[in-house]
Order: structure tokens, then C-alpha cells, then sequence
């Protein structure tokens, strides 16, 4: 009974790999943020309407055309010189 102190049974961990490399991590990172900040200049028609309408302004489409009379075709904008 004087023997060499044993160490107590180890418990079984679940396997876990969540390493990711650098290199990796940043590509994930980056994607991740470009992916978010690309929605709303691929949306910034259907946001404007959407924000527009909860307004309680008109859509700029439902205007009709410019009465401006240097623009006798209604167009309006800035390249119709």
C-alpha cells in the first residue's frame, strides 16, 4: 500500500476542432464584413421606397415627370443639356 501515487482517471473530452489559422481567419473575417456592408448598396433602391413610405413621403418614381422647363421632355437629371 506504499506505493507510487496514481493519478485519477482522466474523463473523456469531446473532440473539438475549432482552429483556424491566421491567414484563414482573416479571408473568413473579411468576407464576413464585406458580405454585410454590401447589402444595403445592393438594396439602397427597396431600403429608400421602404424608408420613404414609413414616412409618409412619396416614392420618387410616383412623382411623375419633372416639370422643369429647361427640360421639355420631363426627363430631368443632370447629363440632359
Amino acid at each position: 500500500m506504499g506505493g507510487l501515487p496514481t493519478a485519477p482517471p482522466q474523463q473523456e473530452s469531446p473532440l473539438i476542432l475549432a482552429y483556424i489559422d491566421p491567414g484563414t481567419g482573416s479571408m473568413v473575417i473579411q468576407l464576413l464584413l464585406a458580405s454585410l456592408l454590401s447589402i444595403p448598396f445592393l438594396f439602397r433602391r427597396t431600403i429608400t421606397r421602404t424608408v420613404r413610405r414609413l414616412r409618409g413621403r412619396p416614392d420618387v418614381d410616383d412623382m411623375g415627370p419633372s416639370t422643369d422647363p429647361d427640360h421639355a421632355d420631363g426627363a430631368g437629371g443632370k447629363g440632359d443639356a
